[in-house]
């Protein structure tokens, strides 16, 4: 918290106003940390890949889903919820590993955006993995800017194991380069990759409906 108020003077100040005006309106917003309710998972994951227009780089597999899915009935992808005048406004799915949580998935709803919904879960689901003696909490991979705001550092990630020489040469220059993108600039990284990813999911929907990328 002190971190937060370091970079930012107004970020905890108006959040706690939207959170005033929020339960005067609603009443006080019930958030549960690990909630088992399988609608609330489906809503989860609608919401998420309604803000993404269908592009989100794991929920667009039908397959990625169903093992989302399999691991939230099994226990092992935590949902945090919160509701506001009993109805699902914010969802929050992660992994606990080792003691530490990992986030994958928030989402919220677009009618309470206003209202800052989206950090206040956030705020709440990080002061309960504080609270229960977590190691760390891991925004895992993405430059979206609520990551920027909250994060203490960055990580970078490498593969384990001897791959082919080809794919050991591709690695090392796919390396080199990320590694002096986020020398420079962590943000600027994590930019040019989310280009690079709508480029694929651009190249992906034309193959898809058998246009030719040069037609409208």
């Amino acid at each position: 918290m002190a971190l937060i108020r370091k970079r930012s003077k107004s970020l905890l100040r108006t959040q706690r106003q939207r959170l005033r005006k929020l339960t005067e309106q609603f009443g006080e917003p019930e958030f549960v940390f690990d909630n088992t309710d399988a609608a609330a998972f489906n809503t989860c994951i609608e919401w998420k890949i309604q803000q993404y227009r269908g592009g989100h780089e794991t929920l667009e597999s039908a397959a990625s889903v169903a093992m989302l899915r399999r691991l939230f009935e099994d226990r092992r992808l935590i949902l945090s919820t919160l509701k506001v005048a009993d109805e699902y406004v914010a969802f929050h799915a992660g992994f606990i590993w080792e003691d530490e949580y990992l986030a994958l998935i928030p989402a919220y709803s677009p009618a309470f955006a206003k209202h800052g919904i989206g950090k206040e879960m956030l705020l709440r689901v990080m002061k309960h993995s504080f609270d229960v003696g977590h190691k760390s909490f891991d925004f895992l991979q993405g430059a979206e800017t609520y990551k920027w705001e909250f994060a203490t550092h960055v990580q970078i990630i490498e593969s384990q194991g001897t791959p082919p020489v080809i794919n050991r040469l591709k690695t090392t220059a796919e390396r080199t380069v990320k590694q002096g993108l986020v020398a420079m600039s962590p943000e600027l990284f994590y930019q040019i990759k989310r280009l690079l990813l709508q480029g694929r999911r651009v190249v992906a929907n034309i193959r898809g409906t058998g246009r030719r990328p040069d037609k409208a």
